[in-house]
C-alpha cells in the first residue's frame, strides 16, 4: 500500500484507469456472451417449438383427409343391407371408388372392406388377419362407432397374407346394418415409414433436429434420424411424468425436447436437439470479445499515459502556488488561458485567494455587526416591558381618580397585548382563548355600548383542549366587520364550543347585517384557498393555521343571509386525550 501512495499521479492514473476498464470489459464481454447465448438458445427453442406444432398440425390435416376418404365409403356402405341388397351391389364400383379416394395418399398400403370375417372387397396388399386380430379390430369398431379409429402399428403379416414383416398402422371403420349392429369393417393398412416422411418433409428448422413419432402406447412410428434406444427411454418416461417441455442428459450431452399430443389420431410428437448446437457460435464469438476486450484496454493505456501527462504539468504549477499560500503569502494570482476543467480550477484558486483577502478585511466589521444585533435584541426584549409597566402606571394612576371604567378598559387592553405579544407558546387551551375572546368584546362593548351584546359558553371538559393561538379573536372581528359597523339595531355575538363524537365544534354566530350570495361566496374562497393565502390575514389566516395543526382534517362551514346574520363553524377532530385534550 505505502509503494502505490508513493506512485506519481500518470502511473497512478494510468493504473486507476486501465484496472476497472479491464474488469469492466471483461464482464461486459462476459455478460454479453451469456445474453446473447441465452437469446440464441431461447430462439432454437422457440424454433423447436414451433416444429414441434408444425408437425402437429400435419398430422391432424393429413390424418383428416384419411378420415374424410374413409367417411365417403362409410356412407355408401352404411346401413349394409344384405347379400342381395342395395348396398351389395355397390361393390362393384368400390375398386374405381377406392383408387380416386387413396391416389393422393401414398402412405396407404391396402384397403379392404371385411364383411364377418370374410374379405368382401381388398386392394393393395392382400389381407389375412388372425382371429385376434380380427377379433380386436370388431371390439374397436364396437366401441367407436360411426368413427374412424387409428389403431397401434401392427407387424405387416396381419395384412399381408405373404407374410411381411414390415409394420402397418391399421385405420378401421365400422360398418352397421339398419339395425346399428357392426356386421362389418372398412380396413387402411397405412404404411408408417410413408406416412411419416409425408407428415415431417420440410418441417426441420434447426440443424441437427430429429423429429419422431410414437404411438398412442409409445410405440415408434417413425424417426427422421437414428436416435439412440436409451435416449428414447428418457423422453418417454418424462412425457408420462406429464412434462411437454424438458432436459434430458444422455451420454454426457444435454438435449432440448419438446412433446406435442395428437387427439385426432393418439400420437405423440417428439423434437429434440442437443444444447451445443442451438448455440454453434459460441466459440467464435468468445474469441472475438477476447480480442476486442485486449485492443480496448491497450488503447485505453496509452490514452490515459498521455491524460496523465497534460494533467500533471498545470497541475504542478498550481501546487507551487498552494505552498507559497500556506506560508500566508495571499498576494497570489496566476495566469491562465485554459479553458478544461483545470483552467476552471486555476481560476476557483484565484478566486478563493481574492475571498481570503476580502474576508480578512470583513472580519473587524462582521464583529461590530454581530454586537449591534445583540444589543437591538435586548432593547426588543425591554421594550415590551417598559409598554406594559406603563399602562400598569397609567391604570393605578385612574384607580386613584376614582375612574374605575376606564381602568378596566386600560387592564383588558393591557391582557390583550400581552396574549397577543407572547410567544413562547403557539397552542394554548381553550380557556386562554376564551379569557382573550372576553377581554376582546369587553373592549368592544365601551366602544359600541348598547349595539353590541356577546356570549360565550364552552362545554365542560374542553376547558384544556389546545388549539393554534389568536383563532377566536379573528372570526369574533369578522362578525363586527359585517355585522356591528353596517347595522343599526343592536347585534349579538356568540361564541359556542361543544363535542359532538369525535370532533369539536366552534361556532361564531351573529344576528347583524348578514352578506349577500356574491360575498358570502367570496368568504368561503377565502376558506378554501388556506393553503395558498400565506401573505392575507384573518379567515385565510385562521384557516391555514388550524390545517397545518391538525394535518388538512379541518371542516369549515360559512352560511349567511342579508338581514339574518352570519354563523362560522369550525369542525376541528379530537386528536387524542394526550393531546389534543
Amino acid at each position: 500500500m505505502r509503494r502505490f501512495r508513493d506512485l506519481v499521479f500518470w502511473k497512478k492514473l494510468v493504473l486507476f484507469g486501465a484496472t476497472p476498464l479491464l474488469v469492466i470489459s471483461i464482464l461486459i464481454g462476459v455478460l454479453s456472451y451469456r445474453h446473447t447465448q441465452d437469446a440464441a438458445r431461447e430462439t432454437g427453442r422457440k424454433s423447436l417449438s414451433d416444429a414441434v406444432n408444425r408437425i402437429d398440425i400435419s398430422i391432424t390435416v393429413r390424418s383428416r383427409q384419411i378420415n374424410s376418404a374413409m367417411q365417403v365409403m362409410y356412407n355408401i356402405l352404411t346401413p349394409w343391407e344384405g347379400e342381395d341388397g342395395g348396398a351389395a351391389a355397390d361393390l362393384g364400383q368400390m375398386e374405381q371408388l377406392c383408387s380416386q379416394l387413396t391416389e393422393p395418399f401414398p402412405e396407404i398400403r391396402s384397403i379392404s372392406i371385411l364383411l364377418g370375417d370374410r374379405v368382401a372387397y381388398t386392394a393393395g396388399a392382400a389381407v389375412s388377419p388372425s382371429d385376434s386380430a380380427l377379433e380386436e379390430m370388431y371390439q374397436l369398431a364396437r366401441w367407436f362407432p360411426g368413427r374412424v379409429v387409428w389403431s397401434e402399428p401392427t407387424p405387416g403379416d396381419v395384412f399381408d397374407s405373404q407374410g411381411s414383416a414390415s409394420p402397418v398402422i391399421p385405420v378401421l371403420q365400422g360398418i352397421q346394418d339398419a339395425r346399428g349392429s357392426t356386421v362389418g369393417l372398412i380396413l387402411l393398412g397405412v404404411d408408417p415409414n410413408a406416412a411419416g416422411s409425408a407428415i415431417l418433409a420440410k418441417q426441420r428448422i434447426l440443424n441437427h433436429q430429429t423429429s419422431l413419432l410414437y404411438s398412442r402406447g409409445s410405440r415408434r412410428i417413425y424417426s427422421d434420424n437414428m436416435v439412440p434406444e436409451d435416449l428414447q427411454a428418457l423422453m418417454l418416461e418424462q412425457y408420462r411424468a406429464g412434462r411437454r417441455m424438458f432436459t434430458v442428459t444422455y451420454d454426457g450431452k444435454d438435449y432440448c425436447c419438446y412433446a406435442q399430443y395428437n387427439g385426432m389420431v393418439g400420437w405423440v410428437t417428439f423434437s429434440l436437439i442437443a444444447e451445443e448446437y442451438l448455440f454453434p457460435n459460441a466459440a467464435s464469438l468468445r474469441r472475438y470479445i477476447v480480442l476486442l476486450v485486449v485492443i480496448c484496454v491497450t488503447l485505453a493505456s496509452v490514452f490515459l499515459m498521455v491524460l496523465a501527462r497534460v494533467i500533471t504539468g498545470p497541475l504542478a504549477r498550481l501546487n507551487a502556488a498552494m505552498r507559497q499560500a500556506q506560508r500566508d503569502n495571499f498576494d497570489i494570482h496566476l495566469e491562465n488561458d485554459r479553458r478544461d476543467e483545470i483552467g476552471e480550477l486555476t481560476d476557483s484558486f484565484n478566486y478563493m485567494m481574492d475571498q481570503i483577502r476580502t474576508l480578512i478585511n470583513r472580519v473587524y466589521q462582521e464583529k461590530l455587526a454581530q454586537m449591534n444585533a445583540e444589543m437591538e435584541m435586548l432593547q426588543a426584549q425591554i421594550n415590551p416591558h417598559f409598554l406594559y409597566n406603563t399602562l400598569d402606571t397609567i391604570n393605578w394612576m385612574l384607580i386613584d381618580q376614582d375612574e374605575m371604567e376606564i381602568s378596566a378598559i386600560v387592564v383588558a387592553l393591557g391582557k390583550l397585548m400581552q396574549y397577543s405579544m407572547d410567544t413562547s407558546m403557539s397552542l394554548v387551551p381553550l380557556r386562554e382563548e376564551y379569557r382573550n375572546a372576553r377581554d376582546f368584546l369587553f373592549l368592544q362593548k365601551t366602544r359600541l355600548e348598547d349595539r353590541l351584546e356577546y356570549q360565550l359558553e364552552l362545554e365542560e371538559g374542553l376547558e384544556e383542549f389546545r388549539i393554534p393561538k389568536l383563532i377566536l379573536q379573528p372570526l369574533i372581528e369578522n362578525s363586527l366587520k359585517h355585522g356591528a359597523v353596517h347595522a343599526a339595531q343592536r347585534i349579538t355575538v356568540r361564541v359556542l364550543t361543544v363535542r359532538r363524537g369525535e370532533r369539536i365544534c366552534i361556532t361564531v354566530a351573529d344576528d347583524g347585517a348578514g352578506m349577500d350570495g356574491e360575498r358570502l361566496a367570496a368568504c368561503r374562497r377565502l376558506l378554501g384557498s388556506a393553503g395558498e393565502g400565506q401573505g392575507r390575514i384573518g379567515l385565510p389566516n385562521v384557516a391555514r393555521r388550524l390545517q397545518l395543526h391538525f394535518e388538512g382534517r379541518c371542516e369549515f362551514q360559512l352560511d349567511s343571509q342579508p338581514g339574518q346574520g352570519t354563523t362560522l363553524r369550525l369542525w376541528l377532530p379530537v386528536i387524542g386525550e394526550g393531546e389534543g385534550l
